[in-house]
């Protein structure tokens, strides 16, 4: 009996290791069967069954193609600016050649595309010199990371769960923000950009056609806020500040590692940063 559930247990781990080969492997339907025979000793006559109406070859083409897509339309429900950007079709190809370059190994759909920035990055060509052309193979990565960025601080852990007190911008309140400890939110993420990529999202929004925008450095904060995104456009220091901020300190603590800003503006800018849950009182 327990031989008999071995050999079982045996063969269902070979038909399930057959099937991920042919899944996620590259090259056409025939090449993908080869290598999974070759990687398991299954045939594909010994894992499908096939019936007069349908041979076991249209079997597996159909749930392998079935498979991809389903995996091509989950990276578009992640990734929908970037999709509008590239257009369907080249989405799709991109995404097609992401999942058999980084095949899915989770149960869960939220890491499928957690390395698209990065295969969008790698794929770029070599060699391009006019700015505009430069700009159509940089863009894409970026709002593929800025898009990602995004998903990630949805399952972070937020501030949801801390009262809020409205900011002042009293001198006595402003006095006691210098001196009180703050944090930076714990699902904050700080992004430095080539181009005005959170202007870029907030037009295709909007609108279904955008221009090619310029190059232009920035830096943007996205957090979550009431369970609702929040992004901020912000500059090197308050770049900076919010980078000092990862551990508990006092703000004239954390200026200390603050290039070019005076304390001043660094106080009037904070309840900004207070109200769009940039940062908060660890209490």
């Amino acid at each position: 009996m327990k031989e008999s559930c071995l050999k079982k247990d045996i063969q269902l781990r070979q038909l399930q290791n057959w099937l991920q080969e042919v899944l996620i492997n590259r090259g056409d339907l025939y090449q993908k069967l080869l290598g999974a025979q070759h990687q398991t000793n299954f045939t594909l006559e010994e894992a499908i069954k096939e019936t007069e109406q349908f041979p076991a070859i249209e079997r597996i083409n159909i749930y392998a193609s079935g498979y991809i897509m389903r995996l091509v339309e989950a990276l578009k429900a992640e990734y929908p600016l970037l999709c509008k950007v590239m257009g369907d079709e080249v989405f799709e190809g991109f995404a097609k050649a992401y999942i058999v370059t980084h095949p899915s190994r989770y149960t869960s759909l939220y890491k499928l595309g957690a390395k698209l920035p990065e295969f969008l990055e790698e794929t770029q060509p070599k060699g391009a010199n006019c700015p505009d052309q430069i700009g159509l193979f940089k863009i894409p990565a970026e709002l593929a990371r800025y898009e990602r960025t995004q998903a990630e601080i949805l399952l972070h852990h937020g501030l949801e769960e801390y009262f809020y007190y409205p900011s002042e911008t009293s001198i006595t309140s402003l006095i006691s923000i210098h001196s009180e400890l703050l944090q930076a939110s714990p699902c904050l993420r700080v992004l430095k950009l080539e181009y005005p990529i959170r202007t870029l999202a907030m037009s295709l929004h909007l609108n279904d056609t955008v221009t090619t925008p310029q190059r232009t450095e920035n830096w943007v904060a996205l957090t979550r806020k009431d369970y609702k995104i929040v992004s901020l456009q912000i500059n090197d220091w308050q770049a900076e500040l919010l980078e000092a901020l990862k551990s508990p300190a006092p703000v004239y603590r954390a200026l200390e590692n603050v290039k070019s800003a005076n304390v001043a503006e660094v106080l009037l800018w904070l309840p900004t940063a207070l109200d769009f849950g940039l940062v908060y009182y660890p209490k």
